[in-house]
Formats: C-alpha cells, structure tokens, sequence
C-alpha cells in the first residue's frame, strides 16, 4: 500500500476538513499530512490505520516509504543547489577580475 492510498482511504471521499474534524486533528496539521510536508507521529499513524480499515504494520510502512522517499528527494535536490553553488562563485570570481564587482545578487 502507498501513502498516498493510505490517505485516499482515511479521506474516503470527504474533505481534508471534514476528515480531519472527524479524527479530531487539527485541520492545517491533517493538511500537511496529505500534502506529504510533515508525516504523522506513531500515535496519529495508529489512528490512520484503524480509520482506513488496514493493520497497523501496513500503515507504517506506508508513512515511513513515503517519508524515505521524501528526504532522499530532498537530499538529491540539496546536493544540486550546493554544486550549482560553489558554481556560481567561481563564476562570480572570475567576472570580479579586472577591477569591476559583479553582485552576487540581483
């Protein structure tokens, strides 16, 4: 099961607002688990589960899938930005040679 089946099934058709008035978690909060920006605590997992109607071992997995993949994205993204970086201030110091100073922002 995905994550985001996880998420269908716990929706089961209402809206983040209804759904999360229902399980009693603050709206904004359920908001972001289904965006996938934050992923819930054990104890909200545990409720997850027993309102999709799955074991709870199966929801785990799940979330913590889902949140792997997230922070492997992330890393990737980090470790780009970071060449692209050091890139940059190469660049930056050679357009500075001769006397004129290039900015190094906009």
């Amino acid at each position: 099961m995905t994550y985001e089946k996880l998420i269908e099934m716990v929706l089961a058709g209402r809206s983040t607002n209804a759904t999360a008035k229902a399980l009693g978690i603050p709206q904004k909060t359920f908001e972001s688990y289904v965006k996938a920006i934050h992923f819930p605590p054990c104890s909200t997992t545990m409720l997850l589960a027993r309102t999709a109607g799955v074991d709870l071992e199966t929801a785990v997995k799940a979330v913590a899938k889902k949140e792997m993949e997230i922070k492997t994205k992330s890393e990737k993204v980090k470790i780009a930005l970071d060449k692209l970086s050091v890139s940059f201030k190469t660049l930056l110091r050679g357009a500075n040679v001769g006397g004129k100073r290039v900015p190094a922002t906009a």
